[in-house]
């Protein structure tokens, strides 16, 4: 039995301060999440999925929902860039007043210019630049990676690419602790990531040098 599905939605509702925005995407994701909520878990986070964004009628019934967070008028929002032109309204309208989360790992310049997109578990907050705090985002990581629930999780032991996704995820954020872990003289706990991303992608060759 595969439980990675189920960990990983519970694990990411888990992670999240109450009342927070979640930027989701993919069935492997977003629909986990959506189906706890369903059945009770977490119904405080908003779950936004941006492959839908794009969609005037996602926005549309967002506003609807939560005209504090959504505004109907980015649907006038288009062009090549417009999933990260409406990702940016909804950041700049709530960043300030929500606690925000994003699943992926941006690489767009014009959000990483704009936010700083720190490291929570397997999740990223969002928070306005030069705001964070790396002490804080220690006791975050540490209270976040000790609550999580893990089971058999391994790179290449699934027959999904989709389900494949969220084991690499595990083990890039593992790897990526690790090295937090690492700058701030946290020896001990810097291994132990290491050696937990190697266990789940035992060809992570970066997360091995890292060990080494």
């Amino acid at each position: 039995t595969f439980y990675i599905v189920q960990d990983f939605a519970n694990n990411v509702l888990d992670t999240l301060e109450p009342n927070s925005i979640l930027i989701s995407a993919g069935d492997t994701i977003t629909g986990p999440v959506w189906y706890l909520q369903t059945i009770g878990k977490r119904p405080d986070v908003l779950v936004i999925d941006v492959n839908l964004i794009t969609n005037d009628w996602y926005i549309r019934n967002q506003s609807i929902k939560n005209p504090s967070i959504i505004n109907e008028a980015w649907t006038e929002i288009n062009g090549k860039d417009i999933q990260r032109d409406r990702l940016l309204s909804i950041l700049r309208n709530n960043v300030t007043t929500h606690d925000i989360y994003i699943v992926t790992s941006p690489t767009d310049q014009t959000l990483l210019q704009e936010f700083d997109f720190k490291q929570v578990g397997i999740v990223n907050k969002i928070e306005i630049k030069g705001s964070s705090n790396v002490q804080t985002n220690l006791l975050l990581n540490k209270k976040a990676w000790s609550g999580y629930t893990i089971r058999e999780v391994k790179s290449n032991k699934y027959r999904s690419p989709l389900v494949e996704q969220l084991a690499d995820i595990y083990a890039v954020r593992l790897n990526n602790i690790g090295i937090i872990y690492l700058n701030n003289g946290l020896i001990k706990e810097a291994i132990e990531s290491f050696k937990k991303s190697i266990s789940i992608h035992p060809d992570n060759l970066v997360a091995q040098q890292n060990l080494d």
